[in-house]
């Protein structure tokens, strides 16, 4: 067969070696093919393959089917063009997922997926079962497809970008987390952001097991039990909006010795809740998610400690990159926080902050392009202080707080307007704590 491979990100890179390594013929295009990743990598592929800029014309003709990277939009010029044409058109995810013949667990949600994903992984591997993450976590699915694959059980973050063209029945446990509104420039309502995510439950296996959380399933429950009728909800306890979960949860002997730890962890306690869920679903013992949870290292950049200075303490959460995940950051936290936030305006609205940041947020300061966005929507209840650059939000924090309190960078928007991405913003602000600690020291 004859495939069209749109966009040569990891992903479409994956594919394209899968594809030629089963005998196809590849064509693929790229609006970008001076980026330093895809030119290194047409080094070794580009005399099997016919590679074209995506602003070149396309001849369509022979192409038997088109694979799509997820963070291709449905209104780029080729995927019209292949559309018009009536070329099946599938995603990279779909591609992968529906070779993939292992027990699979697809996690999805706006906030908290990538930790859940490795923590799932890192706890079946803990107990014997021989696991792998794969996806949105890092490792492409594709990717997977390259290797001896000698695992039995596959946990599988997928963004909605993937399961936007996701519809193979692969899928044995499905965990919807909750869902909040992010990636406004490219949906046109939160709903529409919300139903790319719900396609999840549409991959479920007539088998399968499904979990949703209970903020999403109540708000959406109409259209979601419509999809999976006989499915369960995380209950609303083991959400941090209940400001008295970690207390209620004391009360439960099933979850009070493993508390400690997820809280030490700042790992929340839905990650707990479907932990132990996971465990009776696979036959496990209880036992074992002790251990796991003390051996478990969470992701950069992901409600990381940094460090501490004269008390006081450095958290970098720079993949926090919508509205709520900054109010979770807070929450995990608790009080006595001097916030960083702001970026690249994704056409988010703040106003959720003012309630959110009462009684624990001491100051905001606010960076980049969305900073004077912010100060309109959380002033005159919150003090939000503008600042030019990232270093000196941080020095202008670390002059206002106090001992035992906490300086946390959790902005709530994109890192496009100063940085290359959120890793490379999480990296300067921990190189910036360094140097703060050594002049200070």
């Amino acid at each position: 067969m004859h495939f069209l491979v749109i966009g040569l990100g990891l992903s479409g890179r994956a594919a394209v070696e899968v594809l030629l390594r089963d005998g196809h013929t590849v064509t693929c295009c790229d609006k970008d093919l001076k980026q330093e990743a895809i030119t290194s990598w047409l080094k070794t592929y580009e005399s099997l393959i016919k590679v074209y800029p995506e602003a070149a014309s396309l001849d369509l003709k022979g192409i038997d089917k088109a694979i799509l990277s997820p963070g291709i939009a449905w209104e780029n010029r080729v995927v019209q063009q292949v559309l018009s044409h009536k070329i099946p058109l599938i995603g990279e995810a779909e591609f992968a997922l529906s070779r993939i013949k292992k027990t699979c667990i697809g996690i999805t949600g706006s906030n908290g997926k990538t930790t859940m994903t490795l923590f799932i992984a890192h706890l079946l591997s803990s107990c014997g079962v021989k696991a792998v993450a794969l996806g949105n976590v890092g490792e492409p699915f594709s990717s997977y497809l390259l290797t001896s694959q000698q695992e039995d059980v596959c946990v599988c973050e997928l963004s909605s970008y993937q399961l936007e063209t996701l519809r193979a029945t692969c899928v044995d446990l499905a965990i919807i987390l909750e869902i909040t509104p992010d990636h406004m420039d490219r949906y046109p309502s939160f709903a529409a952001y919300a139903f790319a995510k719900f396609n999840l439950l549409k991959c479920l296996k007539p088998s399968g097991k499904a979990f949703v959380s209970s903020s999403t399933f109540i708000q959406f429950e109409k259209q979601i039990t419509s999809l999976h009728p006989a499915l369960s909800s995380i209950p609303a306890l083991f959400s941090l909006k209940n400001k008295n979960c970690y207390l209620q949860l004391r009360k439960l002997k099933e979850y009070c010795d493993f508390l400690p730890l997820v809280i030490e962890k700042a790992l929340g306690v839905e990650l707990l809740f479907l932990a132990l869920e996971v465990l009776k679903i696979f036959g496990l013992d209880p036992s074992f998610l002790e251990g796991a949870l003390r051996s478990f290292k969470k992701p950069e950049h992901r409600l990381e400690f940094v460090d501490k200075l004269n008390e006081i303490a450095f958290y970098n959460d720079s993949k926090a990159t919508n509205v709520e995940s900054v109010v979770y950051a807070v929450n995990n936290l608790e009080k006595q926080i001097y916030l960083i936030v702001g970026g690249k305006d994704k056409n988010l609205c703040f106003d959720p902050w003012v309630e959110a940041f009462k009684d624990t947020v001491e100051g905001v300061f606010a960076i980049g392009e969305c900073a004077k966005k912010i100060q309109l929507a959380l002033e005159p209840t919150i003090k939000v202080e503008l600042c030019a650059t990232l270093e000196k939000a941080l020095r202008s924090a670390f002059a206002k707080a106090t001992p035992r309190s906490k300086i946390l960078l959790s902005p709530g928007c994109a890192s496009f307007d100063q940085f290359k991405d959120y890793r490379h913003r999480g990296e300067c602000f921990k190189n910036y704590v360094t140097a703060l600690k050594q002049e200070v020291v």
